[in-house]
């Protein structure tokens, strides 16, 4: 009976487990989507050098023209991804970190 027990609990976590994982997958953070999606053709450190340069929307345009040259950032998290660009403190965040 214990090992019956045991296994629907295992069995039930990894379910979740495999649910969780498909959550994250599907629905990145920005900087998690950006840093897969531009640092396929650039350096981390190109973006970095124009964090604290850019607002909003001239990321917006920057990443628009990143994705109409073949960038694979998905429309959901194209204005997500410009609004943290633009919030994120010059020379700071994930992006900085991978130099």
């Amino acid at each position: 009976m214990k090992r019956s027990a045991f296994l629907v609990v295992a069995i039930v976590m990894g379910i979740a487990a495999v649910f969780h994982a498909t959550a994250d997958a599907a629905d990145p953070s920005p900087e998690a989507a950006i840093l897969k999606s531009c640092t396929v053709c650039h350096g981390a450190a190109k973006i970095c050098q124009q964090i604290g340069k850019k607002d909003e929307a001239q990321w917006k345009a920057t990443i628009e023209r990143m994705v109409k040259k073949g960038a694979d950032l998905p429309a959901n998290l194209q204005a997500p991804a410009a609004a943290y660009l633009a919030g994120t403190k010059a020379a700071s965040g994930p992006l900085c970190d991978k130099k």
